[in-house]
């Protein structure tokens, strides 16, 4: 199949792009200076006349400083008249924006202009066309095709008219085909078809870009001639000349012809000047590839470079993958041309551009489909970098850019869901309010055995969801990364050492460290390592502790030659290791492989989803602070009853200040008052995986990850004292979808989870020793190090099974927690301290006599 994203189809939207009716008739005023001269003005019409013809007229006043001039627009307008220019100024704004190429803005004022349309009751506003299809369009455009899928769904619903019910179906089926579901965009529109329905050359076009997807050429060029066929009866103004571009761009891509697209390009720029500049881009950019596919670097490296041209010339980033697709090719003209060094600037920025766009996507499936996408580009400036590498094997800036890339290229999706939650915490009110609804609506969900009713309370969550992701404000601020030495240095005053891994498509295993703050580089081309490590976790950490005990000197024998490949240089490693995961890594506990001992001896872990983390996740100092225990011991068949967690609550309990949250207390309330709070969260329950489902600790109530995506929290700590919390169903480049994965998106700075059966003595202990070990050195990276070490002093030949102690595992950035005794220790401690006196008192006493 094709690559949908080089470019395949334009969305070329039935009234998305043509600015709108100015709803008011007055004249233009000659000077359209806003003469707002203070904010005593703001209700009247003339003020809110003059602002709209501004933004029909006269988009140079605002596209570069959109948010110095919504500052200026009246915010509460009164009389219905007043709210329909509100409405159209915000969408007109969104529209203008858009076709400056500022896809970011443009979204955020078409979500202003919906949402004014959910407060305000406006006949005159046509929403369906003015707002929700271009917005729809634009959600497509940042590849956040599940959001444009869920709001075109719901508008279809009360579409009235033909043509708007077939520039609907035509929105509809684009999304389906950029969200890889080319079926059932094909459907929509074969079902539209069958009847005599306007606007029959655009839905030729989609149909032809679907067939185009699924690479069946023969049905492909039907459509596409039929397209043509269909124009050459019309007249062509408007929309029409978009679509007949798109047509006749295609008829060039299916010849391998250059001619259809220049001429197409040509249109655009002689009906358009100042318009469809991204459009214009797009031609560009598939003209470059024709010239790719033919081997000439030359003229393509031109012609991606004028993609280029048609985004504004002030920023280096642009939140645009057309952006993005040129300057990867760029690259790869360079690559062809044997420019390296050429070649992997262009890549890195690619990478990095790519890295800011795809933080605008929401939809988790979008999220995940891009970021196997995005392994792309990190294994073309990978090839480039091992090339410079054999010639220059220390070039530290060339490691530095690799470590950089790769890094950038992991849990992507994490830090859009980290930076998303903290926006909801300071929402106002009614979404504080949409965020309980959602939350209490998947934990009645977990409760329905009925699949009709969870059928449709799935639908109502998907609803709510949508509803959210439209008001929540997310795009509102959105965070950059770090520069390439910003992030470095960052890493280098951490006061520790770090090991990135990056699995190659082939099997092949990049490694890259920085130790006493200088790079290492390292390639493990060894195809069956993989399977190795597979079957070391399958071997000794799986059901039961049995393969390490028939052999402890098989196990060291394999552990170390594991620890020779993935660790190089760790003999020189500070005591603190970060480690940057990827694929069947993750799982693997570091800390139980083999140098001349266990590496827990000499080292402590944390294993991290990506080193960016450490700019995203809090880190802030958190003193004498309480426990927060949630706890389950009793549970009905088939679930066993856990007897050793009354024992684990009471012995937190005794010796650091606690609140014990019984399950008879553990209402959605009392737990979002707990995660909300500065205490540590300490969960002793039975967690659950079950095939496809989402991963649930059993509290008083099953608490899916779902419902727990939906609190706030400002814990520093969780520690989930249950099975398997670190475990689940692998991500791309995401780890796993675990139970520990969703307090870390919830911006946790501090994770202790399990990655297979928790042992309920050896838990017991190690929970015990880990808070006082936390209580006198402060950080949990080293508390839980020193616990198992403490544990291994003093551990049997049997109990020094890493199947009992290695399973417990940190996640974070290692941020500092300090504990506070219980005062009934205080209190115990007083009472023996003066019972001593007492009895020195008396024996003295004694002794005179």
């Amino acid at each position: 199949m094709k690559l949908i994203r080089i470019g395949i189809c334009f969305l070329l939207l039935v009234g998305a792009c043509t600015p709108k009716q100015n709803p008011h008739d007055s004249a233009k005023a000659e000077s359209l200076n806003p003469l707002i001269s203070s904010k005593n003005d703001a209700d009247t019409d003339e003020v809110f006349e003059q602002l709209a013809d501004i933004v029909e007229e006269h988009p140079e006043k605002f596209i570069h400083h959109p948010d110095s001039f919504y500052n200026n627009i009246p915010n509460n307008p009164k009389t219905s008249y007043q709210q329909e220019l509100y409405v159209y100024v915000l969408s007109n704004m969104g529209y203008q924006l858009r076709e400056h190429a500022d896809i970011l803005q443009s979204i955020r004022y078409y979500e202003k202009a919906l949402q004014a349309t959910k407060i305000y009751t406006l006949t005159d506003v046509d929403i369906d066309n003015d707002i929700i299809m271009p917005l729809a369009n634009l959600y497509i455009r940042i590849d956040d095709n599940k959001k444009a899928i869920s709001l075109l769904e719901q508008a279809i619903s009360t579409v009235k008219t033909a043509k708007k019910l077939s520039s609907f179906i035509n929105n509809l089926a684009n999304a389906y085909v950029y969200d890889n579901n080319p079926k059932k965009a094909k459907s929509v529109i074969l079902n539209t078809l069958q009847s005599d329905v306007p606007l029959k050359p655009l839905l030729y076009n989609t149909l032809t870009s679907i067939y185009w997807s699924e690479d069946k050429l023969d049905s492909c060029k039907l459509y596409n001639q039929k397209a043509l066929a269909e124009f050459e009866q019309m007249t062509l103004t408007g929309d029409s000349i978009l679509w007949y571009t798109n047509a006749l761009s295609m008829a060039g891509r299916l010849s391998s012809s250059k001619q259809p697209i220049e001429a197409s390009l040509e249109l655009l720029e002689n009906t358009f000047p100042q318009h469809k500049f991204r459009e214009k881009a797009k031609l560009q950019l598939e003209l470059a590839t024709i010239y790719y596919a033919r081997n000439d670097s030359d003229r393509a490296l031109s012609n991606y470079k004028n993609v280029l041209t048609y985004f504004s010339d002030t920023n280096k980033y642009q939140l645009d993958y057309t952006y993005t697709q040129a300057l990867g090719k760029i690259g790869d003209c360079y690559a062809k041309l044997n420019k390296i060094d050429s070649a992997i600037a262009y890549y890195q920025w690619a990478i990095e551009n790519d890295y800011r766009t795809q933080q605008l996507i929401v939809s988790k499936e979008n999220q995940l489909k891009n970021n196997i996408w995005h392994k792309n580009l990190i294994e073309s400036i990978m090839a480039l970098c091992e090339v410079k590498l054999k010639k220059e094997p220390n070039n530290q800036a060339v490691q530095e850019t690799m470590l950089w890339c790769i890094e950038l290229g992991k849990a992507r999706m994490l830090i859009t869901e980290i930076n998303r939650s903290e926006k909801w915490d300071s929402q106002n009110q009614q979404l504080q309010q949409a965020i309980r609804i959602i939350r209490t609506s998947y934990q009645d969900l977990g409760g329905l055995e009925d699949n009709n009713q969870r059928e449709r309370l799935e639908k109502r969550i998907k609803n709510l969801l949508l509803e959210f992701q439209l008001s929540e404000n997310y795009f509102e601020k959105i965070s950059s990364p770090s520069l390439r030495y910003e992030f470095m240095e960052k890493l280098r005053k951490q006061g520790a050492d770090y090991y990135s891994y990056f699995m190659h498509q082939d099997s092949s295993v990049t490694i890259l460290g920085l130790l006493n703050k200088k790079t290492t580089y390292k390639k493990l081309h060894d195809k069956n390592f993989i399977t190795t490590i597979e079957e070391f976790k399958k071997s000794y950490f799986g059901d039961t502790p049995n393969a390490y005990n028939l052999s402890p000197s098989n196990y060291q024998t394999a552990a170390r030659k594991i620890a020779q490949y993935l660790l190089p240089d760790i003999a020189r490693a500070k005591a603190n290791i970060f480690l940057s995961l990827d694929g069947v890594f993750h799982g693997l506990p570091f800390d139980a492989l083999w140098d001349s001992d266990f590496l827990l001896k000499k080292h402590n872990f944390s294993y991290l989803n990506s080193f960016l983390l450490f700019d995203i996740l809090p880190n802030n100092k958190v003193l004498s602070t309480p426990i927060s225990i949630l706890h389950r011991s009793e549970y009905q068949e088939p679930l066993p009853s856990l007897h050793f967690v009354k024992e684990e609550v009471k012995n937190i309990a005794d010796k650091f200040l606690s609140r014990i949250i019984n399950p008879e207390r553990q209402h959605d309330s009392v737990l979002s008052e707990e995660f909300s709070s500065l205490n540590v969260i300490h969960i002793a329950a039975h967690a659950i995986l079950e095939g496809d489902k989402d991963p649930y600790i059993y509290l008083k109530n099953r608490v899916s990850t779902n419902q727990l995506s939906y609190y706030e929290m400002n814990t520093p700590l969780v520690f989930l004292s249950a099975c398997n919390t670190g475990t689940g169903k692998p991500l791309p480049s995401e780890g796993t979808e675990s139970i520990h994965r969703v307090f870390l998106s919830r911006g946790v700075p501090s994770v202790i989870s399990t990655y297979w059966f928790a042992n309920d003595e050896m838990m017991l202990s190690l929970t015990a020793s880990f808070y006082e070990q936390l209580y006198h050195i402060g950080f949990p990276m080293e508390a839980l190090g020193e616990a198992k070490r403490f544990f291994l002093a003093t551990a049997s030949d049997k109990q020094a099974n890493p199947w009992y102690w290695a399973n417990i595992n940190y996640a974070g950035v290692n941020n500092e927690i300090g504990l506070k005794k219980s005062s009934n220790l205080f209190l115990y401690s007083s009472i023996l301290a003066i019972s001593l006196i007492i009895l020195l008192f008396f024996w003295r006493i004694r002794s005179k006599f």
